[in-house]
């Protein structure tokens, strides 16, 4: 049984729009290949009930403190998350160990900020609770699978009204091959949105206030270095360096597909060379790379960020990044400081 420890301080870290995220412990091992990809249609996410034990702590001068114990959950890696309702506490895999043979899966536990009470509990499986299905191990690219799934596991929408999650279903030495399954939950009671199969490696994913994003690419990144066009433009043009000296442009790059939150609503399409940093309440935030986790230290002087329709068609710029949030918080540096 997994336990996250979740305290008032943490809570309000994450109201502000600051996940706090923890560690956990890795184990090498892997399960054998399965040969083609599965069948379309056949890895759509299942949402059921979740059990939680709820143990209250010594708050130790932090208001509350609960320890949360919920029942048969395989994944181990933590995040607590602003929502409107209050504080959403995210277990999800981290891919390695136990977890690719046992079974994926993700856990979603929301809290009353004023005492730390649960409010619901979601698991999100794959159909029937299987386990991640490979093809080719030694070909896989683990690491980058690894990097992506810890950047696109979980996200909230700006109003805080949604969270989504992503569990990977198929993995594959051939990118394009991967499948995915996804599920956005509305945050104050838990109920499915809206559910889908992903096809194609899934690089990030964002929520606007009114749709599902999520990048995929043939290659674990966009495009190469590209720089930031200006509006109105590709965002595969020329313009001004992207804070890290990014270069030309090497094509279109990645799938941008957007699916609505209203009940079948047909996804739409689009593409881009740059990186899904998140979102805003109506625009998408893209960028020439990733920004350095050591930025939120200050350790950088920001990069240039670009504000984007879901057709990935530029609409403007932001200068002097170092920070954006799976609830689509952004912070930059302003007035030369």
């Amino acid at each position: 049984m997994r336990r996250a420890r979740v305290t008032r301080r943490a809570a309000l870290a994450a109201l502000a729009g600051i996940p706090a995220l923890a560690a956990c412990t890795r184990i090498g091992a892997h399960a054998g290949s399965t040969g083609s990809p599965p069948a379309v249609g056949s890895m759509m996410p299942e949402v059921k009930d979740l059990t939680v034990d709820v143990a209250r702590a010594d708050p130790g001068g932090e208001g509350w403190r609960v320890d949360l114990s919920p029942e048969g959950v395989k994944s181990s890696q933590e995040a607590v998350l602003p929502s409107q309702a209050g504080p959403l506490v995210a277990l999800v895999s981290g891919y390695y160990g136990e977890s690719l043979e046992n079974g994926l899966d993700a856990a979603l536990m929301a809290l009353d900020p004023a005492d730390g009470s649960l409010a619901w509990a979601r698991l999100v499986t794959l159909p029937g609770g299987v386990a991640l299905r490979q093809d080719n191990y030694s070909g896989i690219p683990w690491g980058e699978i690894r990097a992506a799934a810890g950047r696109s596991a979980v996200a909230v929408s700006p109003d805080g009204r949604h969270v989504s999650v992503i569990v990977r279903a198929y993995v594959s030495s051939v990118l394009s091959e991967h499948v995915s399954a996804a599920a956005v939950l509305d945050a104050a009671n838990g109920q499915v949105v809206r559910a889908e199969e992903i096809r194609g490696f899934v690089v990030a994913q964002a929520l606007t206030d009114d749709a599902l994003i999520v990048q995929t690419s043939n290659t674990p990144y966009p495009a190469g270095d590209t720089v930031i066009a200006g509006p109105g433009e590709s965002g595969a043009g020329t313009g001004a360096d992207a804070g890290g000296g990014a270069g030309g442009s090497s094509g279109a790059g990645s799938t941008l597909t957007s699916f609505p939150l209203t009940p079948q609503a047909p996804p739409t399409t689009g593409s881009t060379p740059l990186w899904l940093l998140g979102a805003t309440h109506d625009s998408l935030i893209l960028g020439a790379v990733r920004i350095d986790p050591q930025c939120l230290e200050g350790n950088c002087l920001g990069y240039r960020a670009a504000l984007a329709a879901a057709s990935g068609q530029v609409t403007g710029r932001i200068d002097g990044v170092y920070a954006v949030h799976p609830s689509g918080l952004l912070e930059r540096f302003t007035g030369g400081e």
